[in-house]
C-alpha cells in the first residue's frame, strides 16, 4: 500500500537528541577558538540548507501535474490518481496520502479537509462518454461511511456521472468532481501557482 505523501517525520526526536552534543561542543570551541566557530558555522549553515532542498524535493516527488484533461487521460490509473493527489494537496487539503491498489476499499486517496475532517477520495479516469453509475456511487458511499468511518466523500472522474448517480451524491452529501470541473480545478490551482515566485510548473 504506497504512501504517496505522509505527513510528520518519525526522525525529529532523533535529530534533537544527537543535536544537543553538537550544541556543547559548538559552545566550547566558540569560547576557545572564535574563527573556528565562524568557520565551522558557516559549514553548518550550508548544510542546512542543502538539507533543506533536497528535503523539499522528496517531498514533492510524488507528485503529479497534469495541465489538462487530456493529460490526465492520458495517465495509467496509479498515476491519475497520484494527478488527483496532488490537485488536493495544491487545493489546501493536508496529510494527503495514495493508497490506491488492489484491496484499496474505495479509499484511492485520503486527506484531511480544511475543518481537519477525514476525507476518502475515489478515483476513476473513464473515457469521454463512459458515465459513472450509481452502482459505483452507492459502493464507495458504503465503504467510505462503514469502513473508513470518514466524515467526507469525494467521487473524482475524467467522464460524468449518471442522472442516478448525481442523485444517490446529493442524497448523501458526497462531492462528485467530472471531467468540466476538474478542468476548472486545474486552471485555477495553475493560476494560483503561477502567482507564486519560483513555483515550478
Amino acid at each position: 500500500m504506497p504512501n504517496a505523501s505522509q505527513g510528520g517525520s518519525s526522525g525529529a526526536p532523533w535529530l534533537l537528541i544527537a543535536g544537543l552534543p553538537s550544541l556543547a561542543a559548538a559552545i566550547y570551541v566558540a569560547e576557545k577558538q572564535p574563527l573556528l566557530a565562524v568557520a565551522v558555522g558557516g559549514l553548518v549553515v550550508m548544510g542546512l540548507a542543502l538539507w533543506l532542498v533536497i528535503w523539499r524535493r522528496r517531498c514533492d516527488s510524488w507528485k503529479i501535474r497534469a495541465r489538462t484533461l487530456g493529460e490526465l487521460l492520458a495517465l495509467t490509473p496509479p498515476q491519475f490518481e497520484l494527478a488527483v493527489a496532488t490537485l488536493l494537496a495544491d487545493l489546501g487539503y493536508r496529510d494527503v496520502r495514495h493508497i490506491g491498489g488492489a484491496g484499496d476499499l474505495s479509499a484511492d486517496v485520503i486527506c484531511r479537509d480544511k475543518r481537519g475532517r477525514d476525507v476518502v477520495v475515489q478515483c476513476k479516469r473513464h473515457a469521454p462518454g463512459i458515465r459513472v453509475g450509481s452502482g459505483d456511487v452507492q459502493a464507495f458511499i458504503g465503504m467510505m461511511t462503514v469502513h473508513h468511518r470518514a466524515e467526507q466523500g469525494i467521487f473524482v472522474t475524467t467522464s460524468a456521472f449518471s442522472k442516478p448517480a448525481a442523485e444517490l451524491a446529493a442524497a448523501h452529501q458526497l462531492q462528485l468532481i467530472d471531467g468540466d470541473e476538474l478542468t476548472r480545478l486545474i486552471e485555477r490551482t495553475q493560476r494560483r501557482r503561477s502567482r507564486k515566485p519560483g513555483a515550478s510548473p
